[in-house]
């Protein structure tokens, strides 16, 4: 790393910060920075309510948005640090039984028989909209593995993309990230994820560091999103709860935390 260069540790709080909408959310530094060279992450924390569930399309269960394993993905502007490879499961669903209410299926939800469209909201009372492959009776929809994910549906189509993001949260549920008491409603319990790195070095061999390439020449604004990976393999925004929220302990993400290190030069330079 080149020893002429200056820094600045930048500080991102959703606390004092502005929302375009429920996903995003920006902070403008009053004092803009020029020719920015490296960015060395430093720490990324998430705090989130410990009952922040969303209800399957397979079969109407309550999931945690966030299970051990899983990561949450940060974007920050536009600077890609990690590489991710995402493979989404699309299933049939009960919309591609197409509008002939006369048609019946041969994928019946559960061991009546199979349903018409039309009488499938009225037949499936646990909101689930997708199509299973024949199995024994009463098991349509119920069938789950390891990892908590439907096994026996239709599918329709597979993608593969590879996604780019600044920085990744790995998700792990213990008593030590979880702060409060879940008996005691006045201490507000809420898990903290968190990605906190250690170590001074920054320069091109660092691999928590960012090589800027081109140079900014110009940074004074940080919009960031968070994002997860749903049931069906596919990345999605999460929605970021803004500060005059009513507190719930099924509220979801409620604060963001983001630091890093920007190095810089205020001379003038270019780089191909």
């Amino acid at each position: 790393m080149e020893d002429n260069l200056e820094k600045v540790t930048i500080h991102l709080d959703t606390k004092n910060a502005e929302f375009v909408d429920n996903y995003e959310f920006y902070v403008d530094i009053l004092d803009d920075i020029k020719n920015v060279i490296y960015i060395k992450t430093l720490k990324t924390e998430i705090y989130t309510t410990p009952n922040y569930k969303y209800t399957s399309k397979y079969d109407g269960t309550q999931k945690d948005y966030f299970e051990n394993g899983d990561y949450i993905y940060v974007t920050l502007n536009n600077y890609n640090r990690i590489n991710v490879l995402s493979k989404e499961v699309i299933p049939l669903t009960k919309d591609d039984m197409g509008d002939d209410i006369t048609q019946q299926k041969e994928y019946p939800y559960n061991g009546n028989g199979p349903y018409l469209k039309s009488q499938w909201d009225a037949n499936v009372t646990n909101g689930a909209i997708v199509l299973f492959n024949p199995g024994k009776s009463g098991q349509y929809g119920n069938i789950r593995d390891r990892n908590n994910l439907p096994i026996n549906f239709k599918i329709k189509d597979t993608k593969t993309n590879l996604l780019k993001y600044y920085d990744a949260v790995n998700i792990v549920k213990s008593e030590s990230n979880l702060v409060g008491d879940l008996q005691t409603s006045a201490t507000r319990p809420y898990y903290l994820f968190k990605n906190e790195l250690s170590g001074t070095s920054c320069g091109p061999n660092d691999t928590n560091t960012l090589v800027v390439n081109p140079i900014e020449p110009e940074l004074k604004r940080f919009s960031v999103n968070l994002w997860h990976v749903n049931e069906d393999g596919r990345h999605e925004k999460l929605e970021l709860k803004k500060e005059n929220e009513i507190w719930r302990d099924d509220l979801g993400i409620f604060r963001v935390v983001i630091s890093f290190t920007i190095y810089y030069k205020r001379k003038k330079i270019t780089r191909v």
